[in-house]
């Protein structure tokens, strides 16, 4: 975050975030902002983000988002099917969600880590449910993996012990 005529505004804004999602040069663009932050700028997101805390979250989205990429992946079935099979996972990826507000509000991960967290959730749980086109539910949920993994990177080398 940084300070410009008195507002403050997120290092990396979230609608880039969100932009990121949905195209892969724009999500190489944002992983290579993320991983060359300065440390103050990295310490802005990260804050007193315990890094046993985002390993927890980590863990349990990443867990989700892979399994529906299995689901896309190996069953080569009908695009009907497969739609249906992902879909089945949107309580999972609410439960993602409950997760990083519980995480958040028990201050064991920033609120500007967890906002970009959230974003990502919403967004691949938002095409889940209304993109009808597999391939493109197969790139939003692989691009959602990358990104998670690039904020864990923040995490290890400036989250608290």
């Amino acid at each position: 975050m940084y300070r410009s005529s008195g507002s403050i505004r997120p290092v990396i804004p979230v609608q880039q975030v969100k932009k990121s999602l949905q195209d892969d040069q724009e999500l190489n663009i944002v992983i290579s902002k993320i991983l060359s932050l300065d440390p103050p700028s990295a310490r802005m997101i990260i804050r007193g983000t315990s890094i046993t805390a985002y390993r927890r979250v980590h863990e349990i989205i990443s867990g989700v988002l892979d399994r529906i990429l299995d689901d896309i992946r190996g069953l080569r079935t009908t695009q009907q099917k497969q739609l249906e099979r992902v879909r089945n996972k949107l309580i999972e990826l609410s439960k993602c969600l409950i997760l990083v507000n519980y995480q958040e509000a028990r201050n064991q991960i920033s609120s500007e880590l967890a906002n970009y967290l959230k974003e990502i959730i919403n967004f691949a749980t938002d095409t889940i449910r209304k993109s009808n086109n597999i391939n493109t539910i197969e790139s939003v949920i692989s691009r959602s993996r990358t990104l998670i993994d690039a904020y864990g990177v923040l995490v290890y080398k400036y989250g608290r012990k």
